[in-house]
């Protein structure tokens, strides 16, 4: 697959910070998130991911991420090819933790908003960031007011984004393999490949493509065949996963069988490798290739990655 929108690691963040927003009530999940512990450890991480990304579809990024330093708690670093130019970009994150708004509220910590000023300050004027994320990992309901106060003193602030804890929360609730196929999905989007990858799925219920895919991975893996066992507890974490029930399980083996992919053997399945739908098996290459991605975890990343059952 191939960059088809060539957006920085930069704009990248901007997308993953603030897309699908959690409900204001889950954010009480933050009160037992620390800052050092928690929230600096994965936020890095999720940092990290997206610019391996990033080294694996751009030859041209090379990541020179480091720790938190002056006014930023995750600081990404990074070097890459902007309309021809070679330039170094570094973004900040500031976290803001449950604790932190609890002592601000109780009166303990009257200086937090200047605080929070100096280190927007020292962002820009000494580690001289690009941007700076101010990252509010709080509840959102019994901290309201106080995060109406940081949104109102800090709006319109030159190269600073506030991000709420709606949208906090669930950047932080992304896997390592959501953020990577996210940012795939992203940068690849209007890829032939990728793109005729989905089509081949439109006319497939849920099941028969997370079965298809299954048996794909597997047999590439080099597992020539699948036991009635094995089928069965597909079928099985397929319903744990839906939730709704799954098509009859015979009657999607049947389908697989016309299609060539798989041949009874009187006991088992043998999976036909050959008869395997070219374009998902340049997908499952392209990944495993790129990101190195085990072969154990392979399906469930490539359904990730096709979108499917969203």
């Amino acid at each position: 697959m191939f960059i088809t929108k060539p957006l920085t690691p930069l704009e990248m963040l901007a997308e993953l910070l603030q897309k699908r927003p959690v409900a204001l009530g889950e954010t009480k999940a933050f009160q037992s998130l620390r800052h050092n512990k928690h929230l600096c450890r994965a936020f890095r991480n999720k940092g990290r991911s997206i610019l391996e990304v990033y080294k694996a579809y751009r030859a041209d990024c090379q990541d020179i991420q480091g720790r938190g330093d002056q006014g930023v708690d995750v600081l990404l670093r990074y070097q890459i090819e902007i309309d021809g130019v070679e330039k170094r970009q570094l973004v900040g994150l500031q976290l803001k933790s449950y604790a932190e708004f609890a002592k601000y509220k109780s009166g303990k910590d009257p200086d937090f908003i200047s605080r929070i000023k100096n280190q927007y300050a020292a962002a820009t004027q000494s580690v001289r960031v690009d941007h700076l994320y101010l990252v509010l990992c709080t509840d959102a309901i019994l901290h309201e007011d106080q995060i109406r106060t940081i949104t109102s003193e800090l709006k319109g602030w030159d190269g600073l984004t506030i991000i709420t804890p709606e949208q906090a929360l669930s950047f932080y609730q992304m896997s390592e393999t959501d953020i990577e196929t996210s940012v795939i999905r992203s940068l690849c989007g209007n890829d032939p490949v990728l793109v005729e990858a989905k089509r081949f799925f439109r006319d497939m219920s849920d099941f028969e493509s997370y079965a298809l895919i299954h048996i794909l991975c597997n047999v590439h893996a080099g597992e020539k065949v699948m036991t009635p066992s094995a089928f069965t507890d597909l079928h099985d974490r397929w319903n744990e996963i839906d939730g709704f029930g799954s098509d009859d399980l015979g009657t999607v083996i049947e389908s697989f069988e016309n299609a060539g992919y798989l041949v009874y053997t009187g006991q088992n399945y043998a999976i036909i490798a050959e008869e395997m739908p070219t374009i998902l098996s340049a997908i499952y290459f392209d990944i495993r290739t790129r990101r190195d991605i085990p072969s154990d975890v392979a399906a469930d990343y490539l359904w990730q990655l096709l979108g499917l059952g969203e």
